[in-house]
């Protein structure tokens, strides 16, 4: 303890806490002088130098400098105690303490009017070393080894400060004063190991600045000379200085018999090299008598610059002689990198320390590194030791395995050009392309997102180089199928990932690229075939990737001619042969479809086809590329649908209707695409869908809200279908599921919810499953009634039965004389059965069918919640909601409104601007006048916020501002509308209205009334 109060007190004395004040405690020493208000200023100073927060350093170094200035006209004796109190600053340890000095002295050395007490104008350097440095930094007796080592930092830091104000540089006698500092600094760089490297890092950083003013001669030869005189130059830091020296200039005097041809870098000198860096000190270096050899205490943590200068000349001298004839020089830092840092610094046994040197190198070295050399520096066993320290959080290295990873996505977004050789180099040596995956991090994936479109082509010829040619070196690479998959979903996320420009270059280079991997097979076939299941991986992120595009904005019609202009010239390369082995008819099929859409790419570049018909070619443009994709993909009924898509088409364009009528027809032919069995055809329906959502016209939306209004029975279904023509194809194409399973991928809104079809338990279906299983019971008593009259066996006379002898059986004759009448009975029965069979189906399939349309409904309130059409969606979906018999339809239903209530909501901007107010408030009125048709919650909550909604449409569309005049007797009206409801509702105890009804609209009115 009383070793800490001692410590504690030689530490005060250090920083300066004694010229804090006079002695308040009334105690006298030899002499006390007196405390000035000057003093408080300079202690105050000296306090916040010390400071943690680096902008209080650098005022309190302004306000220094201020002090010194001409203007407040310093003497020579305040310049020696602000020298010495700045020294004895960079040797202490506290605080921020050794920064906010370092600042302050170098600026002090940077004043021109410093004058100091006894100084010579040609002694200045040599004496302020001698009587202020050297004796500032040197320790007492019995000092401890801290203190010691404070203090041999806080000289280092001086000499510094010396060279990086140019103090030295500037001085009248400069070049004998430059060898005095030079030989001071050598001598401690040799004596004190520990700090060895950063006296030569200061003297290696002033090297490229004294060469810049032309004084090699005078300066830099200098520093070889007293590099020499140490003993230093075969250390990792005398090579490092030779090394700097000779690329700044050719005009030195090279010291003899160091190096072969004076050049550390020889051939002949690369063992020699590798071993001085690899032990750290070729050379014991002989020490001064007297002094004791002072060693490093501790692990390094920290890459010396020697590292970093000699891998940096080795590339740049291997880069300028990459254009020599007939010369590798490549291979000679192949063979340096692979025995110095791979089989070295990241060696498996190498320890974490090390290992940590290897990634700082990494981390500054792939920064600057030429293209050719990035496959050699991200070699396996870098990319191995990254991985294995990602991989688990509880390594090491875990975060400092991070560093090397972010400075790859820093140089590819800074040098797009390189981003070929760096993806290639990360696949390969890695064996894997889920490097995201293994090191928990988004390289790749941020990579492929933020690097400029214009270098997007060159990355989708690495990775189809990669996915293709996997031989030669890429056929190391692990599993090839699970490689492929990688890069087919790198694909995918690529798209999404990125806003979509269709005048760029890389989509139509990415159509191509995933069309000849999933349909064609090259001539000159590699050496690893792809396999089928990764054919059908690619081929699926391609309508992925098209689904997106569409989608997300993107002209769906342009998508769809360039996807189909890549199939045919695909086709018709030589150097490509279709996997699709197809007959003459389905040849001729897809060569018509193909011509079909081309006409239309024809029709729309030329503007041949009037601005309204766009809409319509877009769909069918959709329809026909989806289609012919999938007839390559060889799924069983896309050749009959492209038939029916060609007849379809031609119908439209036949069509001498307006262009209402030709969206009315398309819409059919849509629904009609829905309603069959095929997954694939609802799917192209949804999409066609989705490209003609903007120009839905009144009559389309009504043919949909027709079918919704159907009973889900058999007059429902007789109402919609031919009974004798079309009846039972659609009960077989909408009862149960779809045959083919589908993609989630190929949904048109990936984020969407999911479709489910299943039956449904609801309680209004089994009321009705128990109203039509009694009379079904009803009907088979009645049967079974008949047949025991006539058989004399009916449950009536069952106790006659029971005594009947044998004596009373029936001859054959009787038997014969029945027959007639148990054919008829039978037959009656098996009509029930069918009956009851059909009523079923046609349940099923209505339910189904009024899912789907939901879904096409759906997709156009997502797409167009701000257009007043929309609002058509309302009464309809409410009166399916109170009278569906289906709970998961009625949920659906109300799910969709709820959807379109917050897509609106979102801002004030989305509500619908109407021009005739009169519709809504009749919608309004009617939407009141129906919430008692059904007292169930779910229904009466719909109600309740689609009444509050028109109201809000209404707000909005009569006044922007809520709180102007037509916004109030908006109000008014609603207030009046809701009172009359709710006086109906006082009177009449009948009706069925819940109370949440009026409490949601007063609520709302309590919102609007707060924010008046």
């Amino acid at each position: 303890m009383a070793l800490d109060k001692k410590k504690r007190k030689r530490d005060a004395t250090r920083d300066g806490d004694d010229d804090r004040g006079p002695n308040l405690n009334g105690v006298t020493g030899k002499k006390q002088r007196l405390y000035t208000q000057e003093d408080a200023v300079f202690a105050k100073i000296y306090q916040d130098l010390a400071h943690e927060v680096g902008d209080v350093r650098l005022d309190a170094a302004k306000t220094l400098l201020d002090k010194l200035s001409s203007e407040s006209a310093p003497d020579a004796e305040v310049f020696a105690k602000v020298l010495k109190r700045l020294i004895r600053g960079l040797c202490s340890s506290r605080k921020a303490a050794r920064s906010g000095f370092f600042v302050a002295l170098t600026e002090y050395f940077r004043l021109k009017n410093l004058q100091l007490p006894g100084e010579s104008s040609t002694n200045k350097v040599e004496y302020i070393i001698q009587q202020y440095v050297d004796e500032g930094t040197t320790v007492e007796g019995g000092a401890s080894s801290q203190e010691k080592r404070d203090h041999a930092i806080g000289r280092m830091l001086a000499y510094q400060a010396m060279i990086e104000s140019r103090f030295v540089f500037e001085a009248q006698d400069s070049e004998r004063l430059w060898k005095v500092t030079l030989q001071r600094i050598f001598s401690q760089a040799k004596n004190t190991r520990w700090l060895r490297e950063e006296y030569c890092s200061v003297i290696n950083n002033c090297i490229p600045e004294l060469a810049r003013e032309g004084r090699i001669a005078d300066f830099i030869n200098d520093i070889l000379a007293a590099m020499m005189e140490q003993h230093m130059e075969h250390t990792p830091e005398g090579i490092a200085l030779w090394l700097t020296a000779q690329n700044s200039g050719s005009n030195l005097s090279y010291p003899e018999g160091v190096w072969r041809k004076r050049d550390p870098l020889n051939k002949h000198e690369r063992a020699n090299v590798i071993r001085i860096m690899k032990s750290g000190a070729g050379n014991e270096l002989k020490v001064e008598e007297g002094t004791p050899k002072s060693h490093s205490k501790g692990n390094q943590t920290r890459l010396g610059f020697a590292w970093n200068v000699l891998i940096g000349t080795v590339l740049s001298r291997t880069d300028q002689g990459m254009g020599q004839a007939g010369s590798k020089p490549e291979k000679n830092f192949k063979a340096l990198w692979k025995e110095l840092i791979d089989d070295f610094l990241f060696a498996e046994n190498a320890s974490a320390e090390r290992k940590s040197l290897g990634l700082q190198l990494l981390s500054s070295t792939i920064t600057t590194c030429p293209a050719w050399a990035i496959s050699s520096i991200l070699s396996r066993n870098i990319m191995r030791c990254i991985v294995n320290h990602r991989s688990d959080s509880q390594r090491l290295l875990h975060a400092a395995a991070k560093t090397p990873l972010d400075k790859i996505k820093n140089r590819v977004l800074s040098q797009p050009e390189t981003s070929g050789p760096l993806l290639n180099a990360l696949f390969f040596s890695t064996q894997t392309v889920n490097l995201d995956g293994l090191t928990k991090t988004k390289t790749i994936g941020d990579v492929l997102q933020e690097v400029d479109a214009q270098f997007l082509p060159e990355i989708l010829d690495h990775i189809e180089n990669l996915v293709v040619e996997h031989s030669g070196r890429h056929q190391e690479l692990s599993d090839p199928d699970t490689n492929r998959r990688g890069f087919a979903d790198m694909l995918l996320a690529l798209v999404r990932g990125r806003s979509i420009n269709l005048d760029e270059e890389w989509p139509r280079h990415l159509y191509e690229m995933l069309l000849k991997l999933s349909y064609f097979d090259q001539v000159t076939s590699p050496r690893v075939p792809i396999s089928k299941t990764v054919r059908d991986i690619f081929r699926s992120r391609l309508l992925s990737c098209i689904n997106h595009m569409v989608s997300s904005g993107a002209m769906a019609s342009r998508i769809c001619f360039d996807v189909i202009s890549c199939l045919k010239q695909t086709r018709d390369n030589e150097d490509y042969t279709a996997l699709l082995q197809a007959d003459a008819s389905i040849e001729l099929s897809l060569n018509r479809a193909i011509e079909t859409v081309d006409t239309m790419n024809q029709q729309v570049s030329s503007n041949e086809a009037a601005s309204s018909q766009s809409p319509i070619l877009n769909a069918f443009a959709c329809l026909y590329t989806m289609t012919i994709l999938r007839v390559y993909n060889e799924e069983p009924d896309a050749v009959s649908m492209l038939e029916e898509i060609d007849t379809a088409y031609r119908a439209v364009g036949e069509s001498k209707g307006s262009v209402d009528e030709a969206f009315d027809l398309l819409v059919e032919v849509l629904l009609g695409m829905v309603s069959k069995q095929s997954a694939l055809s609802r799917k192209l329906a949804e999409q066609a869908f989705a490209v003609i959502a903007p120009q839905l016209t009144h009559s389309a939306l009504e043919s949909m809200f027709d079918i919704l209004a159907q009973k889900e029975n058999v007059a429902g279904q007789n109402a919609l279908f031919d009974a004798d023509d079309g009846g039972h194809d659609a009960v077989d194409g909408l009862s149960g599921s779809d045959v083919e399973e589908v993609n989630e991928e190929q949904l048109i809104d990936d984020n969407g919810e999911s479709e489910s079809e299943d039956e449904d338990s609801s309680e209004e279906e089994n009321m009705a499953s128990d109203v039509s299983g009694e009379n079904d019971e009803e009907e088979m008593q009645r049967l079974d009634a008949s047949l025991g009259e006539i058989l004399k066996t009916g449950r009536s006379g069952a106790d006659e039965e029971e005594e009947a002898t044998d004596d009373e059986s029936m001859d054959d004759e009787q038997m014969m004389a029945l027959e007639p009448y148990l054919t008829k009975i039978f037959q009656e029965r098996k009509k029930a059965s069918s009956k009851k069979k059909d009523n079923k189906d046609a349940k099923d399939m209505m339910i189904n069918f009024k899912n789907r349309i939901l879904d096409l409904l759906t997709i156009y309130a997502k797409q167009q919640y701000s257009r007043p059409l929309t609002l058509e969606l309302i009464l309809p979906l409410l009166r399916l909601i109170s009278s569906s018999l289906s709970k998961q339809l009625s949920d659906k239903a109300g799910n969709l409104l709820g959807q379109y209530f917050e897509l609106c909501g979102k801002k004030k901007e989305g509500y619908p601007k109407v021009e005739e107010p009169e519709d809504v408030w009749a919608q309004l009125e009617t939407v009141l006048g129906e919430v008692s048709r059904n007292n169930s919650k779910a229904y009466q909550n719909m109600c309740s916020r689609s009444s509050l909604f028109l109201v809000k449409v209404l707000v909005y569309t009569g006044d922007d501002d809520p709180k102007g005049q037509k916004a109030q007797q908006t109000l008014v009206r609603g207030q009046d509308m809701f009172s009359g409801l709710q006086k109906q509702w006082m009177l009449n105890p009948k009706l069925e209205i819940h109370i949440n009804l009026f409490q949601n609209w007063i609520g709302w009115c309590n919102d609007m009334r707060k924010a008046r």
